[in-house]
């Protein structure tokens, strides 16, 4: 039996899915992995946490741990409803009032890719305009709603939210109280689609963005969706194809950053970033565009993007004192955004190599064989050595690396991992962290 420390903090991870949870409890495991799993603790004891605890304590008087748990969430549940439906009515209110006022509210969507571009749309805005976004990966109605509560206030010029969505309706409802003017969709894929269950149900999900009645006038569409989105007067693509209205071409990525040409309407520009990568220039294109929609200084957004600061746990580089370089991109991982590491990877060409993964997680059981054999094919191409975490659903990773001639090292966390390349006796020069693997998928 696992301590109620230990449960607690899955269910946190789970965000109180009790679904999800229930098939994390169920999953077989080791006597050694559940020795170590004794030790987790909740990442931070919110309010919330805190009453399912106490709840808890009360009913195991009466009933198993893990039923326990269980009833405290379904008691919570009503009353957490109730004051998330308040405090989402204050904040649409107070929304209302500075929107009548002036405020621009932006709202990002998509599978991947939505916190870079919001760190990036922000960067670039700031220069010129009082700008708020949500912060970190802040994207549920209450959190959205607590930013406008708590942050929000009659000098900034324009807000951001970033738009969280599983299923159809989700964004419907949060576009509902935050009524965007203009609406931006990343890339649509595969990141999360275990819980879509289906392709046309994620599709679903982002149309909601272009045909509810608070559809934002104005949506910004990265031009990977091509064929999966309708092409209207309400859209204007960007990307990198000479078929969008905005564009970036003769992209050229080094470790200085990343360079190449703006494509606007017609005209073009010079724009480059510190940031590593041909997506990261994609990325910034909506902060460009909506300088040119809000009349601002072209020269002085191009000029900002030059500076961008790393965006966390996403290709974050850090330069170490011995010389080695650690590169961040832990934060998650999935079949479209591994391909523009690949791509990356492949034109870095970095000697001395280290990378440790977990593959993908909560991506859909159809997918996830294929998906790992590739991501085996592509590892061995460009890391000299490579340290597994494994879970419950990597073993195809695993089995397909171990018959590859390179260095691979299976540990169960990412502490061992670190321990393991102490262990190798190939030089480090680079050690590439991809895609993060929390206890949930352990």
């Amino acid at each position: 039996m696992y301590s109620r420390f230990t449960l607690l903090a899955i269910l946190q991870q789970a965000e109180y899915d009790l679904e999800i949870w229930n098939t994390w409890l169920g999953q077989k495991r080791t006597s050694l992995s559940k020795q170590k799993l004794q030790s987790l603790r909740p990442e931070k004891w919110t309010l919330k946490l805190k009453i399912i605890d106490q709840l808890t304590r009360f009913y195991t008087a009466f009933m198993p741990l893990p039923a326990a748990i269980q009833l405290a969430v379904r008691t919570l549940s009503p009353a957490e409803k109730f004051a998330v439906k308040c405090i989402v009515w204050l904040a649409a209110q107070k929304l209302r009032r500075l929107q009548k006022k002036g405020l621009t509210v932006l709202g990002i969507a998509g599978s991947y890719g939505k916190t870079s571009v919001k760190h990036l749309l922000k960067h670039t805005l700031s220069q010129q305009w009082f700008t708020l976004a949500t912060p970190a990966s802040y994207n549920t109605p209450l959190g959205i709603a607590l930013t406008v509560l708590r942050q929000l206030n009659p000098q900034h010029q324009i807000f951001i939210a970033e738009l969280g969505e599983y299923q159809p309706g989700d964004l419907k409802q949060l576009l509902d109280w935050i009524r965007p003017s203009v609406g931006i969709i990343t890339p649509i894929g595969f990141a999360h689609s275990d819980r879509f269950g289906t392709t046309e149900k994620m599709l679903a999900t982002f149309s909601e963005m272009l045909n509810t009645r608070w559809a934002p006038a104005q949506v910004l569409i990265d031009d990977r969706n091509w064929g999966k989105i309708p092409d209207d007067d309400q859209v204007t693509w960007y990307g990198g194809s000479a078929r969008s209205a905005y564009y970036v071409s003769n992209i050229k990525v080094s470790e200085q950053g990343s360079a190449g040409w703006l494509n606007l309407l017609g005209k073009k520009e010079k724009i480059g970033t510190l940031l590593w990568g041909q997506h990261q220039l994609r990325n910034a294109l909506p902060g460009i565009i909506l300088t040119q929609k809000l009349r601002g200084n072209l020269n002085t957004a191009l000029t900002g993007l030059q500076y961008a600061p790393d965006i966390p746990r996403r290709l974050a580089i850090t330069y170490n004192a011995n010389g080695s370089v650690l590169i961040d991109n832990s934060y998650n991982s999935n079949p479209g955004s591994w391909d523009e590491m690949f791509a990356l990877l492949r034109t870095l060409k970095l000697p001395n190599l280290a990378l440790i993964t977990s593959g993908f997680v909560e991506l859909d059981p159809n997918l996830r064989t294929i998906a790992h054999e590739k991501l085996a094919q592509e590892l061995a191409q460009i890391a000299q050595t490579m340290v597994i975490v494994k879970t419950q659903d990597n073993e195809i990773l695993r089995q397909e690396l171990s018959h590859k001639h390179k260095e691979v090292l299976v540990v169960d966390s990412f502490t061992e991992a670190l321990a393991a390349l102490q262990t190798t006796t190939h030089p480090i020069k680079y050690l590439w962290l991809e895609g993060g693997s929390r206890e949930l998928y352990a």
